[in-house]
């Protein structure tokens, strides 16, 4: 558990070194199907809550609700947010 607590602490400072908060245009060309499941990848991402995932302890409050945005920006692009929500009522059950 320490060595899980000094990885989050590293990756933790490199994250914070000069100019990774700076904004930046990212151009992608993908099909609607990776789109769809980019922001799948994100959602699920954003609930894993296993504390042996380095992930958990570094993500922000405030970075989970970017993810989420930049997740939703995914789906709206690629015209699938009604899908999405369809694909996530099935596997609901």
């Amino acid at each position: 558990m320490a060595a899980m607590r000094e990885m989050e602490d590293m990756v933790d400072a490199v994250l914070k070194l000069r100019d990774l908060g700076r904004n930046v245009k990212v151009d992608l060309k993908i099909s609607r199907k990776m789109g769809l499941l980019l922001a799948m990848a994100v959602e699920q991402g954003l609930l894993w809550t296993d504390p042996e995932n380095v992930m958990v302890g570094i993500v922000s409050v405030e970075d989970r609700v970017q993810l989420q945005e930049l997740a939703t920006e995914i789906l709206k692009k690629a015209e699938a947010e009604e899908f999405y929500g369809l694909v996530k009522k099935l596997a609901k059950g």
